[in-house]
C-alpha cells in the first residue's frame, strides 16, 4: 500500500490504485488538462500528489459502499467485444475500467480523465455501460436522460444498463417498457 501524509489524516491506497491513477493522471497532464492550476508552477509530480490526495479523501468522506454493484472484469470484456462499449456512465477514478468515463466529482475527478457527470454528457453516438447507484430516484433520472439521448441521437447510441431486478421500483417499470429496449434479464 502507498500512504499520503505523514500524519493524520492519513489516506492509504494500494499500489495497484496507485499506479492506476498516476497512469491516468500524466495522460491528462501531457494533455494540457490537468494544469488547472492558478497560475501556480508545480511539478507533474506534486500536482498528481495533491490532486490524489483530494480523489482519495473525497471517496473516503463518502462512506458509500453498497449502493452500487461492481461489475467483474470480464463482464467489461463482453460488453467491449460484443457491445463496442467504451465508456462508462458511472464511474470513479478508482473503478473505472474504461478510459472514457462520467463521475459524481467532476471538480476531483477530472484531473484523471473524467468527463463530468453523467446528467451533463451528451453523446450523439457510441455505445456505453451505465450502472448508476442503487438509488430509485437516481436510477430513474439515468434512464430518462438516457432516453433524451436516444431520442437526440444523431449515429448510433446503446447503453448497457445494469439495475436490480427491483420489480416495484418506477426506475425498473420504466426500463422494461421503453421502446428502446433490446435485450435483458427480467
Amino acid at each position: 500500500t502507498v500512504a499520503l501524509g505523514d500524519s493524520k489524516p492519513y489516506l492509504q491506497i494500494s499500489l495497484q490504485h496507485y499506479d492506476k491513477l498516476e497512469k491516468l493522471h500524466s495522460t491528462w497532464w501531457k494533455k494540457g488538462y490537468a494544469r488547472q492550476t492558478e497560475g501556480e508552477d508545480v511539478s507533474e509530480q506534486s500536482h498528481f500528489r495533491c490532486c490524489l490526495w483530494n480523489l482519495l479523501a473525497r471517496y473516503e468522506g463518502l462512506k458509500g459502499h453498497g449502493y452500487q454493484a461492481a461489475l467483474p472484469g470480464e463482464v467489461f470484456d463482453v460488453l467491449f467485444q460484443e457491445l463496442q462499449v467504451s465508456g462508462e456512465c458511472f464511474a470513479s477514478p478508482l473503478n473505472a475500467r474504461y478510459c472514457h468515463f462520467c463521475s459524481a466529482f467532476p471538480d476531483v475527478d477530472c484531473f484523471f480523465g473524467a468527463h463530468g457527470s453523467f446528467f451533463s454528457f451528451t453523446p450523439t453516438s457510441g455505445s456505453y455501460e451505465a450502472n448508476p447507484p442503487f438509488v430509485p430516484e437516481l436510477m430513474l433520472d439515468a434512464i430518462e436522460h438516457m432516453e433524451d439521448l436516444l431520442q437526440k441521437a444523431t449515429g448510433p447510441l446503446s447503453f448497457s444498463v445494469i439495475i436490480p431486478n427491483w420489480k416495484h421500483v418506477t426506475a425498473w417499470k420504466r426500463l422494461q417498457k421503453s421502446k428502446w429496449r433490446r435485450h435483458g434479464v427480467v
